[in-house]
């Protein structure tokens, strides 16, 4: 069951097991999903639904006092033996409390895969908002923040001109950070094929055509998914 449920103990570790799927009726990721992505960055609920009962996802709920106060996806790249991190947020009400670094150091071990029973990444990749690209100064600033956040994790930009592909048909292209596990000597254009084939073409159904003109636009190579 690729579907974990995390509690935070009174040391203010998570603790946690495989669930039985409770997904749908957990009100709180929803929240927290709506609320922390801009609607252009949310693919469907169906995709995410999708991704419990798939071997090659782990979708986490982590829990203080029974309530729902943050949320991961994780999917494997198998071509590349990692973890590409979807979503990670932290509920409105505890942010800056230290709780997202406590998750994201549960996303990065490999217990919560083991017990899933699903493949261990060896290495993670993930996305997030380009600080150039920001509506004002305020928005630039959280999203160096952001990137400072997972640097302290020792995940580092790898590739700066990336294309997140809309993920709702009349969605725009995002530009995107991406960033990867340190000391990982992975290229950009290797990064980027993986993720667009074996996420974006293969679990959200995006045309190869699309993608293919996006590889393109940002790395100037022609290729096929």
């Amino acid at each position: 069951m690729a579907y974990a449920v995390f509690y935070l103990d009174e040391h203010n570790h998570w603790t946690g097991d495989p669930a039985m799927n409770e997904l749908d009726t957990d009100q709180g990721f929803w929240d927290i999903y709506d609320d922390a992505f801009i609607r252009e960055e949310r693919e469907p609920r169906n995709v995410i639904r999708g991704l419990v009962n798939s071997a090659d996802a782990l979708v986490y709920s982590f829990r203080k006092d029974g309530v729902t106060v943050g949320i991961c996806t994780v999917e494997l790249l198998k071509s590349l033996s990692c973890g590409f991190i979807v979503y990670l947020a932290v509920s409105r009400s505890i942010r800056g409390s230290g709780v997202g670094s406590g998750m994201l150091k549960c996303v990065l071990s490999p217990e919560s895969y083991c017990a899933a029973e699903i493949g261990i990444p060896e290495r993670f990749i993930l996305e997030v908002e380009h600080p150039d690209y920001a509506s004002d100064e305020r928005q630039r600033i959280i999203r160096e923040k952001r990137i400072h956040f997972f640097s302290r994790a020792s995940l580092n930009p790898l590739f700066q001109g990336y294309l997140q592909p809309p993920l709702s048909p009349g969605f725009p292209v995002l530009p995107m950070v991406l960033l990867s596990s340190g000391g990982w000597k992975i290229t950009p254009e290797a990064a980027v094929h993986a993720v667009y084939r074996e996420k974006y073409h293969r679990v959200n159904g995006i045309s190869s055509a699309v993608l293919e003109d996006l590889y393109f636009r940002s790395l100037g190579i022609r290729t096929s998914f």
